[in-house]
């Protein structure tokens, strides 16, 4: 037998050796490329059960895909309580400080250094996952100042006023605004209109306690200044919003006990349109409790809620109405609030809640595990509202945290504490607000479930879940709202809910139809799927012994 060349061999081995190195170095790569901060997240869309690549969508209400989401896109994240820790860098200590996005950027700038004195620690701006400290300012920064971004510069006021420009990292002093106060002002809120910053002051020595206000504004290269009326009514603390066309002034005039002033001192609220110079005060918000008052702006609608009470949504054509209160406890700490879209994150305290407007409910959010979070110390920031996002600075005594959480993962999976001792596994929640006879049905590879009659709200949807997944999807919305006794039949392909009118549920269609009326009978309070007819028998009223068949396929009844 002829002896092969060592060098023929040694080729033919190569080949495969460069092949298995090269594949490897690729699943490395990609590997290490899917990192919190650089994979492209997905969410769930409560509409329809698909996954929605967010970089490739404006809202995940537009997809139209019926395919069902992977195991990966909706697995827990890496934290019970939801929060993905972020880089903190090297900022020092602070508190009463302000945070806000800037494009981009996160800007953190402001508040008291941790002696008595205080100081003015240097801010910082987080863009690409680091941190760099900002040039100093040539104003004081003190407590609590007003910061408003105008699309190229940072905006500060806090007594004084200046403007930071991210890209140069430099500052510039601006005019003091005119007060009506020979001893100055301190900062209450601002917003941004598009073409002009609108500063709300409160003057250091007012004239009368009901003239404590001043308004100005700073032109589109922030030159100043322009004066404007006086708001209708006095405030020692309020938060600032523009809609679009005016801004809205929400907030509480307190003594120095922090009690009410006036009887009418624990809420009011009024808007200011720039272009008549005009104020509209609008009805006081519907709150009970006397903690301190806090709003946020979905876009759509105005969110209040106070420490110790209830909630209420206000909007310009219906007003206020009232809603469930968030049930956090600590009247003595302040309240914070943040919208992402339109659901509403609130903090008080070491408590947290989010506000679903789709679910129309509270969830609660417990905080990170390894970081001493409370609400005096905390600022949340909006993030990117495409992928729900919300970041959290802290600085606490035990240093300063910065964190990250989804909130459609929180609204997904309904989180709360785990139990660390039961033996019964915590399954999603299917997110219905106090619902009675709420009904539910296996499909053979789900639970599906159907919301009954609402104690509070109507329900005109229903959940989903897997098992082995983490999260329950929603079913679209119903032609007709779930209803007290009702029944849910699964006939192999479909969910059928009775009560008086009849509905079917089509998961691989991913929609709803409603069946012919039933015969005239009142009942249905037992029923069956005998393989071809759903079979309902037995009425509330005389004679109790009615009954009729249904088959879906041909849309059709028989007594």
């Amino acid at each position: 037998m002829e002896e092969e060349d060592p060098r023929e061999v040694a080729g033919r081995l190569l080949g495969p050796v460069l092949i298995a190195v090269a594949l490897i170095a690729l699943f490395v790569f990609f590997r290490s490329s899917g990192s919190v901060d650089s994979a492209a997240p997905t969410t769930l869309d409560f509409t329809n059960r698909t996954t929605v690549p967010l970089e490739a969508a404006t809202t995940a209400a537009t997809t139209t895909s019926t395919q069902a989401p992977d195991t990966d896109s909706v697995r827990a994240l890496g934290y019970a309580s939801g929060w993905t820790p972020l880089s903190v860098g090297d900022l020092g200590h602070r508190r009463g400080f302000v945070a806000t996005r800037a494009g981009n950027r996160i800007v953190v700038w402001g508040g008291l250094g941790p002696s008595e004195r205080g100081g003015n620690p240097a801010g910082g701006s987080y863009f690409g996952r680091t941190w760099t400290e900002m040039a100093p300012a040539p104003v004081s920064a003190g407590a609590d100042p007003t910061m408003v971004w105008t699309g190229s510069e940072m905006f500060v006021f806090s007594g004084a006023a200046a403007a930071w420009e991210p890209d140069s990292n430099t500052w510039r002093e601006l005019a003091y605004p005119p007060t009506g106060s020979a001893s100055g002002a301190f900062p209450l809120a601002g917003v941004w209109t598009g073409d002009q910053v609108v500063l709300v002051g409160y003057r250091i020595h007012p004239p009368t306690r009901d003239d404590n206000l001043f308004v100005a504004s700073y032109g589109p290269d922030l030159g100043c200044c322009r004066t404007y009326p006086d708001p209708p009514f006095s405030l020692t603390y309020a938060d600032a919003f523009w809609t679009g066309d005016e801004m809205l002034l929400i907030g509480a005039l307190l003594d120095p006990n922090g009690e009410a002033a006036t009887d009418d001192g624990l809420g009011r609220m009024a808007g200011f349109d720039p272009v008549t110079q005009e104020w509209t005060e609008y009805d006081a918000p519907p709150l009970v409790g006397r903690g301190r008052l806090s709003a946020a702006w979905t876009g759509t609608k105005l969110i209040a809620w106070r420490a110790d009470g209830d909630a209420a949504e206000w909007t310009r054509d219906k007003g206020w109405r009232v809603l469930p209160g968030p049930s956090l406890e600590g009247n003595s700490c302040r309240p914070r609030t943040a919208a992402v879209g339109e659901d509403v994150f609130v903090m008080l305290c070491d408590r947290a809640a989010v506000w679903s407007d789709i679910a129309q409910r509270w969830f609660t959010i417990w905080g990170p595990d390894t970081v001493d979070w409370f609400s005096d110390a905390c600022v949340p920031v909006p993030g990117d509202t495409a992928r729900h996002r919300l970041e959290l600075w802290c600085s606490t005594g035990t240093g300063n945290a910065f964190w990250r959480i989804d909130l459609s993962k929180v609204e997904a999976t309904g989180y709360s504490k785990p139990a660390t001792s039961s033996p019964w596994e915590l399954l999603p929640n299917p997110k219905a607000t106090r619902l009675d006879s709420t009904t539910m049905v296996w499909s053979g590879d789900e639970l599906l479930y159907f919301s009954g009659h609402g104690i509070e709200v109507e329900e005109y949807g229903g959940w989903g879940y897997a098992p082995g997944g983490e999260y329950s999807h929603r079913i679209a919305e119903a032609p007709y709202p779930g209803r007290g006794g009702q029944i849910a039949l699964w006939t192999g392909d479909e969910m059928l809910i009775w009560r008086g009118v009849t509905t079917i549920w089509n998961p691989s269609r991913l929609e709803w139809r409603t069946a012919t009326a039933a015969p005239e009978f009142v009942g249905g309070w037992y029923a069956v799927w005998d393989g071809n007819e759903a079979i309902f028998y037995g009425s509330r009223y005389e004679p109790v012994n009615l009954g009729a068949a249904y088959d879906p396929k041909t849309d059709t009844w028989r007594e």
